[in-house]
């Protein structure tokens, strides 16, 4: 987990996933900063949001994800 502190990249978000931990980020969208959990389980990626629930079925989609809405450059809060 050390890795993500250190590397916060897609890669290491995706292997971090990967390993069963829920990972809590602060971002930003449409000015406004709030906590997002991103998770896997029963194979199937999820983006909590306090508005949505991102839903991805392949580690390509959970990592475009991350990729297209900055969420790898997002803070770190914990990792769980």
């Amino acid at each position: 987990m050390d890795k993500l502190l250190d590397e916060p990249t897609t890669g290491t978000f995706i292997e971090v996933l990967n390993e069963g931990y829920t990972i809590v980020v602060r971002t930003k969208f449409l000015g406004e900063t709030y906590a997002m959990r991103l998770r896997l389980r029963d194979g199937a990626y999820y983006c909590d949001t306090p508005v949505n629930l991102h839903r991805h079925e392949t580690e390509r989609e959970m990592r475009a994800c991350l990729e297209n809405y900055g969420h790898a450059d997002a803070e770190v809060v914990s990792v769980q």
